[in-house]
């Protein structure tokens, strides 16, 4: 067991290259009547740069159909500072091709993780420094299942909440008033985003 708490994940990899994180570039929200029951899945634009091999996959997922994936949790420990929370996407069929993404929770990136967790997937989209949903909304992404994981949310949950915590300690608000901000804003955020919407073929 790593110090996580979690099942260390041992990956083969066909290039060094797969092993480092593919950098968040974007996101947004996607719900469809047809998928998840309306539920709304992050949609994660990538910078694919230098991973041709990811692009490749998502043109084989659209060509071809689903494939095989595996999905997993973890955090990446560090000496100093919170934990970094990692995703690990691993596509089998029917293109090979691992993903790394790691998530800051101080860039407020950690509501995506909250909404993935809840939604049980994610939308991965290739683009470059810059892209945004609504400039590239025509191009290709595939849907990744995402394997819920107990020990994972109770950790991810925590460390959640100590990050909004220390954002509003930052913007000069006190203990108690930056505790109740936080209570206010998980209840408000995800009684928001943790709803079905009764969407036709649309997208948020």
């Amino acid at each position: 067991m790593n110090p996580s708490g979690l099942k260390e994940i041992k990956i083969a990899l066909r290039h060094p290259t797969e092993s480092k994180p593919v950098p968040i570039v974007a996101h947004a929200t996607i719900a469809t009547a047809s998928l998840a029951r309306g539920r709304n899945i992050p949609l994660l634009i990538l910078d694919t740069s230098s991973r041709p091999d990811v692009e490749t996959m998502i043109r084989a997922h659209e060509q071809v159909g689903p494939g095989d994936v595996t999905s997993g949790w973890s955090f990446r420990e560090r000496w100093f500072g919170s934990p970094i929370p990692v995703l690990y996407l691993i596509m089998e069929k029917p293109s090979r091709c691992l993903i790394v993404v790691e998530f800051d929770l101080m860039k407020e990136q950690g509501t995506l993780i909250d909404l993935i967790l809840w939604a049980g997937g994610v939308y991965v989209q290739a683009g470059r420094p810059g892209d945004r949903i609504g400039t590239t909304i025509d191009e290709r992404r595939v849907l990744v299942e995402v394997s819920p994981s107990e020990l994972f949310a109770e950790r991810f949950l925590r460390l959640h909440e100590k990050a909004i915590y220390r954002s509003f300690r930052k913007m000069g608000m006190s203990r108690s008033g930056a505790r109740e901000a936080t209570s206010t804003f998980l209840g408000e955020w995800r009684g928001f985003f943790h709803r079905h919407f009764p969407l036709g073929n649309g997208s948020t």
